[in-house]
């Protein structure tokens, strides 16, 4: 089975609001030289500040993708495998700041075969993704892995997202989080066996409506690199911590 890797670094973001100019003129009004070239100096300023924001924006989603492409090849040396000796049932530990213990399910597939299942469970409640109409998704970055998990084919998705929240009358609130999902399949129907994702939470912006109804996302509003890292790494940790394996009955 081919192992691959991909890493995605899309930056999808409303665009940068320009405020209105100092100075508006009507028909038939005489326009004074010092209104005139005061609009000409905000434009110009404007331009320059959403110049100059888009090409940090663009700095950091390029440092984004470095991060994780680092960190994708510390996770995944090989590219193939993805299975620990798993930890006695009740065992506690700290992913990303989140209290996590380690419990025990028992899988049945569609052979009957039963498939116990240790996998690191999180001890408090973890925020969804919602599916409203008036929410938005966007993925800034991530990576990918088909990969073998304890013999069984996997894939593994691990991506640092956003939620834009249109609800709001003010203006956007923005969630940016981690999200890790496993979802091991059954070798022989290829049939999932079971899905399971961690998020982290990585903090909130509000961006205030313009005038003319767009929205201003600054590099200032978003998390770090190294604390997105951190937290893909932690999502991939719960996983690495996790078994499962037939018995025979």
């Amino acid at each position: 089975m081919n192992k691959t890797a991909i890493l995605t670094a899309t930056l999808m973001i409303s665009p940068l609001a320009v405020a209105e100019v100092p100075h508006t003129f009507s028909a038939g009004t005489p326009a004074k030289a010092a209104e005139v070239n005061a609009n000409f100096q905000h434009v110009s300023s404007a331009n320059a500040a959403t110049a100059e924001q888009l090409d940090q924006l663009e700095d950091y989603v390029a440092k984004m993708g470095e991060a994780i492409s680092a960190l994708n090849d510390h996770l995944f040396p090989e590219r193939s495998y993805l299975c620990h000796t798993g930890l006695p049932v009740g065992i506690r530990d700290h992913f990303g700041g989140v209290p996590f213990i380690n419990a025990s399910f028992t899988l049945v597939d569609s052979e009957g075969t039963v498939l116990p299942l240790y996998l690191m469970v999180p001890e408090q409640p973890m925020a969804p993704r919602g599916q409203r109409a008036d929410l938005m998704v966007t993925d800034f970055a991530g990576y990918s892995a088909n990969l073998d998990f304890c013999g069984y084919p996997a894939r593994l998705d691990n991506v640092f997202r956003t939620d834009y929240d249109l609800s709001q009358p003010d203006g956007v609130v923005v969630t940016f989080y981690t999200e890790t999902q496993l979802q091991v399949n059954n070798p022989d129907s290829a049939t999932p066996l079971f899905t399971n994702s961690v998020r982290f939470e990585l903090g909130r912006a509000m961006m205030p409506k313009a005038g003319s109804g767009r929205y201003e996302l600054t590099p200032a509003d978003l998390p770090s690199v190294e604390a997105v890292a951190e937290a893909l790494k932690a999502g991939y940790q719960v996983y690495f911590h996790s078994t499962l394996k037939p018995v025979n009955q």
